[in-house]
């Protein structure tokens, strides 16, 4: 069949479709025909029906069918649907077609590919009929864009309750269960699981105040290990309340942890307050009673008396050096350590102070390495733990201490405000002890907490470890379960550099006296007279200062060179080191004895002594001072 004009095929179909009418009926249903397939909106596509698949080559387009498909009405009478179809729109051909094969007609969704190459989703409405003996498709295209945005849009809509990674509900007023999202039953299961399908009856009263008030409510959720905020949202022209969750476990836990932080700092600093008024008091006290008993006939009911008043201050001044060492304001000499080596020398110590009940085992990683921190300091720490675990473990049990190496990445540290990111050198103390619960835990470091029965703990030894820590830049945590035990771990910041063996003791001095310089600078009188009365009993002679500027004037004016410098480590205007540096200026060779009973905020600049360093820590006995000079002197270069 050749080409024919438009007007014999609008005659054709018109027979076609509606039968054999007279001449005049025929030229009134041409007319409207033609009006019709030129003025449609949807785009026409006539083709032949091939069943065996060849192509189907169109005979007759409209002109919305070039307009939609971008092509001319010539290039499109060259074309067959098979230059049109997208892939991803052919799956529904085969039913549709035989569909349309059965009942001469066939409506489906499809995709058509423009000539720019964009797509296009149509709905497709095809017609079979014969003309001139041939089967042929009457196809009426539909652009569906705006239909599919709309129908997606919906389906976001429906979607969002159940892709919302947080709780979504609605109830009654009186708490019935009418909808739950997918969430809600994976984060809240006790709740939309209840038999009754109601929540929880301890929610109803935020529930109906919400409701009578016609106000949103904020209540707090606790399902398992989680956290949730949970909004009451009352629609009162629906006659139900939405309910929305949000997970705040994190939130809550950083919350957490910052208050924990804050309270912790504020009280290291009332206990640094407390231990630096402490220690200069029994520096006094202990000092003068020194002086008395030296005075006083051996074996005397007074000297028996003051002995006992010494006795008390020193037991004073382990709880000073305890809350010292919470408080992190003790004065820290560091050094490079071999991490296994401290706690190898340790072994012997600890296993006399565990008991024979106690298993102790060790595993030291071989590839650990070196900390640098002070090693008393260091080594109380680790005792503390012992201690705390031997304590926990009445009936006996194990006792075990590994070392390792931990990196903390920087997704760790922002998690965790007191940790950098880096390697850290791992100590950890395990034991199969009674354990503890979350509230216990809680309070675990805070200075004079304790579990232990009245008498038999002071609550400072955990606390100590935490200040010693954190002192020392590390990181410490602790993961305990009732009746499974308790593991603390501590972390130190991992160092190349390498470890220097302890120096061999020197041997005491013969005697304390001494006919030497001394400079001796507190800023606190009665612990400076103190110290000035045992020098001058002991033959010493002292140039007094109660500050740093005060001392280089004194010394500016004198004839004799200073042998020795002795100096609190943090004084106002000037602190111990920069006075020792300035000396050094005037008398090159001097010696520097450095002591302190409290280092405050000034702990971050001054309190961290170089390697070497000579230190007194107070409060210090007039043998201990004496003994402490009497070395320093005589060694000297």
């Amino acid at each position: 069949m050749g080409r024919r004009s438009f007007s014999d095929r609008i005659t054709a179909f018109a027979r076609a479709l509606r039968g054999a009418p007279s001449p005049e009926a025929l030229r009134n249903t041409e007319e409207r025909y033609r009006l019709l397939f030129s003025s449609i909106n949807d785009a026409i596509l006539v083709h032949e029906y091939h069943a065996d698949g060849q192509p189907e080559i169109f005979v007759e387009v409209n002109d919305v069918a070039c307009e939609r498909l971008g092509y001319t009405r010539e290039e499109l009478l060259r074309m067959s649907t098979n230059d049109i179809d997208a892939p991803e729109g052919l799956a529904a051909v085969p039913a549709a077609m035989a569909k349309l094969t059965a009942e001469g007609r066939a409506v489906w969704e499809g995709m058509h590919v423009r000539k720019d190459g964009r797509k296009i989703p149509v709905e497709i409405s095809n017609r079979l009929f014969q003309l001139d003996g041939k089967p042929m498709i009457f196809a009426t295209i539909r652009d569906i864009t705006d239909r599919k945005r709309a129908e997606e849009r919906i389906l976001n809509l429906a979607r969002f309750p159940d892709e919302n990674p947080n709780p979504v509900m609605r109830v009654t007023p009186e708490g019935s269960l009418l909808y739950h999202n997918a969430s809600s039953r994976s984060l809240l299961a006790s709740w939309v699981g209840a038999p009754d399908g109601r929540i929880p009856s301890a929610h109803l009263p935020a529930l109906l105040q919400a409701w009578e008030a016609g106000e949103q409510r904020e209540i707090e959720v606790r399902e398992g290990r989680k956290t949730f905020a949970l909004t009451i949202a009352p629609i009162r022209a629906g006659g139900y309340i939405n309910l929305y969750g949000k997970d705040v476990t994190e939130e809550k836990s950083l919350a957490e942890k910052f208050m924990q932080a804050q309270k912790m700092e504020a009280i290291g600093r009332l206990a640094g307050g407390i231990a630096h008024d402490f220690n200069n008091l029994l520096t006094v006290i202990s000092g003068y009673c020194d002086l008395a008993r030296a005075d006083l006939p051996q074996g005397s009911l007074v000297e028996a008396q003051i002995g006992e008043i010494a006795r008390a201050a020193k037991q004073a001044a382990t709880l000073t050096s305890q809350l010292l060492a919470f408080s992190r304001k003790q004065v820290l000499i560091p050094q490079v350590i071999d991490t296994n080596g401290l706690v190898r020398a340790l072994e012997t110590i600890v296993g006399r102070v565990v008991g024979e009940d106690i298993e102790l085992r060790t595993f030291l990683h071989p590839g650990t390495g070196n900390l640098r921190a002070d090693p008393g300091q260091i080594e109380q720490a680790l005792m503390n733990l012992v201690v705390n675990a031997r304590d926990a473990m009445p009936e006996g049990g194990k006792l075990t201490i590994e070392t390792s190496v931990r990196v903390f990445d920087e997704a760790y540290a922002r998690e965790h405000a007191d940790v950098k990111a880096g390697e850290y050198v791992r100590i950890a103390v395990s034991d199969t002890g009674v354990g503890m619960d979350r509230e216990v835990l809680s309070h675990i470091f805070e200075p004079f907490f304790t579990t232990k029965e009245q008498g038999k703990g002071t609550g400072l030894g955990l606390s100590t470890v935490y200040g010693i820590v954190k002192q020392s830049e590390g990181h410490i945590t602790c993961y305990s379960e009732p009746g499974k035990g308790t593991t603390f771990t501590i972390y130190f910041p991992r160092t190349a550099e390498a470890s220097v063996p302890a120096p061999a003791p020197l041997p005491g001095p013969a005697t304390h006296r001494g006919t030497e310089t001394i400079l001796l600078v507190e800023d606190e009188e009665a612990v400076r007279a103190f110290a000035r009365t045992v020098l001058e009993r002991n033959g010493y002679l002292v140039i007094e200062a109660a500050g740093g500027m005060d001392a280089l004037a004194r010394v500016a004016t004198r004839e004799h060179e200073v042998d020795l410098l002795v100096t609190d480590v943090v004084m106002p205007q000037m602190s111990g080191k920069e006075l020792a540096r300035n000396l050094a200026l005037i008398s090159p060779h001097v010696k520097v004895l450095y002591v302190s009973g409290y280092t405050g905020k000034a702990i971050l600049h001054h309190a961290i002594l170089d390697q070497g360093s000579d230190f007194l820590q107070k409060p210090f006995s007039s043998q201990e001072l004496l003994a402490k000079i009497r070395e320093l002197l005589d060694t000297r270069a």
